[in-house]
């Protein structure tokens, strides 16, 4: 009887701590989540890290996950990893620190937490969702789609697939199957802005520049906060040479987020363009500080529209 008593109280005990250890892990990724939208990705790592480390014992081994092997992608593809889960939230944090990689264009190491997240939890469509847009970044593009695909055959009402698909269906060239994506994504959700803006580009990339530009209002309707339709109608107006309406749209979607390069790499052009050249180059600096890679294209562009100017 003693032996079983002290069992019985080892055991409430354990207990005790493991739920107050999930409790901690999910306060943990909800502030991680938070330091995620002000932008503070270090420190959401840092949190999202702390609980995984509670919810979940990661250790280096030779063989994989039993039945789940993880793909070898990402910084940590040297090695295989096992995890014994404790809380199938362990998956959502390891999606969350991976989007948080994402952010800070750590792509590899975004799609090996990606890689866990599915191996601890295959159901889970979010996690093929991310994946599939780290594979977009790296112009992996069969693998995006693929991603996208298993996505939405997993929660076949879940906008973010059709949205993903369509954009990989745009890099692939076919604006058919993106229309077709982005309408079926408008017919689940009538009233998501990121979908009209998505179809917008795939019309102002066709030259149906009345349509994307119904499209892109329409999304700035439905959500004054995003950014991407301001440069999309930006463009159209570029276009137009209505250069001042472009400088309008740039300089707002840059007010909505500092960080959209585009914004500035485009506000740059449209001021060269009216011969503003010192405010011009402060935004080609910005951008090119942002994303050096654009540096090229942007010196070319610069002497195309001196060109023209003359």
């Amino acid at each position: 009887m003693f032996r079983i008593s002290i069992l019985l109280a080892i055991i409430s005990l354990s207990f005790s701590i493991m739920g107050q250890n999930l409790r901690q892990a999910n306060d943990l990724n909800k502030k991680g989540l938070r330091l995620y939208e002000n932008g503070d990705y270090d420190a959401a790592i840092e949190n999202f890290t702390r609980s995984i480390e509670l919810s979940s014992r990661l250790g280096s081994s030779k063989t994989s996950l039993k039945n789940n092997a993880f793909p070898q992608t990402g910084s940590d593809a040297a090695e295989s990893h096992q995890i014994t889960v404790i809380d199938p939230r362990t998956a959502a944090a390891y999606v969350n620190r991976g989007n948080a990689y994402f952010a800070e264009h750590e792509i590899d190491r975004a799609i090996a937490d990606y890689d866990r997240a599915i191996a601890v939890s295959p159901g889970l469509a979010e996690a093929y969702i991310t994946r599939g847009s780290a594979w977009l970044v790296k112009r992996k593009l069969d693998k995006a789609l693929a991603d996208y695909e298993r996505s939405i055959k997993i929660e076949p009402r879940f906008v973010k697939g059709y949205i993903g698909r369509g954009m990989t269906r745009v890099e692939m060239g076919d604006s058919k199957g993106a229309l077709a994506d982005f309408d079926r994504a408008i017919n689940l959700e009538p009233k998501n802005a990121e979908v009209y803006f998505r179809r917008g580009d795939v019309y102002r990339f066709g030259y149906e520049n009345d349509s994307a530009l119904a499209d892109y209002e329409k999304a700035m309707n439905l959500d004054p906060e995003m950014s991407g339709p301001y440069i999309g109608r930006g463009c159209l107006r570029f276009d137009k040479k209505d250069f001042e309406g472009a400088i309008r749209d740039f300089s707002q979607a840059i007010r909505l987020d500092g960080r959209m390069i585009q914004a500035y790499k485009f506000r740059g052009y449209a001021l060269l363009s009216l011969g503003r050249d010192d405010e011009a180059q402060r935004d080609f600096d910005r951008a090119i500080r942002m994303a050096p890679r654009f540096k090229a294209e942007i010196d070319e562009a610069i002497k195309l529209i001196k060109k023209a100017n003359e």
